[in-house]
């Protein structure tokens, strides 16, 4: 898929700048509007935002291993749960379809958030959200909805990546 020749009726970020800044780059000079979303934002971590994963392994291991390793478990102090983001998420997703019957959809948003949609598509547990495949930034899902049965077309697509990605 060319991102660039891709028909796009309208575009939907989540209202985090940087999701904002790729909307727009996708967007370039097309006449499409863009919608922003506090639904489509990342999950919040609560005290483990602005840490790294190295600092959050070290201070926090067993809720490190429950956020990749046991999901339903996982929350730290004033955090969002995979579970309360899963359902922000899907609510927000079933409206933009349910609003825009027929239209091709562009959806920007973040890793955690791209999990969660794809699983809800494919029926896949909460247990086994960080199974393949890797959601690479700026990489692509397509997911095509006829007659309330959705095909998933790309699924973490990073054909379009000049390089490489590294995987983690």
């Amino acid at each position: 898929m060319d991102a660039e020749c891709a028909h796009i009726d309208i575009i939907y970020s989540s209202s985090s700048l940087r999701a904002r800044r790729t909307a727009e780059l996708i967007r370039d000079e097309r006449e499409i509007g863009i919608t922003e979303s506090d639904e489509l934002r990342e999950i919040n971590l609560g005290i483990w935002e602005g840490k790294s994963q190295s600092e959050v392994k070290e201070l926090y291991p067993d809720h490190f291993h429950y956020f990749w390793n046991d999901p339903d478990r996982f929350s730290v102090q004033s955090s969002e749960t995979f579970g309360e983001v899963s359902i922000r998420a899907i609510n927000e997703l079933k409206r933009i379809i349910e609003e825009n019957q027929g239209k091709s959809i562009l959806i920007v948003t973040h890793t955690v958030v791209v999990k969660l949609i794809m699983a809800y598509f494919e029926d896949r547990p909460l247990k086994d959200i960080w199974n393949p495949p890797y959601i690479h930034p700026a990489c692509l899902s397509k997911v095509v909805i006829t007659n309330n049965e959705p095909n998933i077309i790309l699924h973490g697509d990073v054909k379009h990546y000049k390089e490489e990605p590294i995987t983690g």
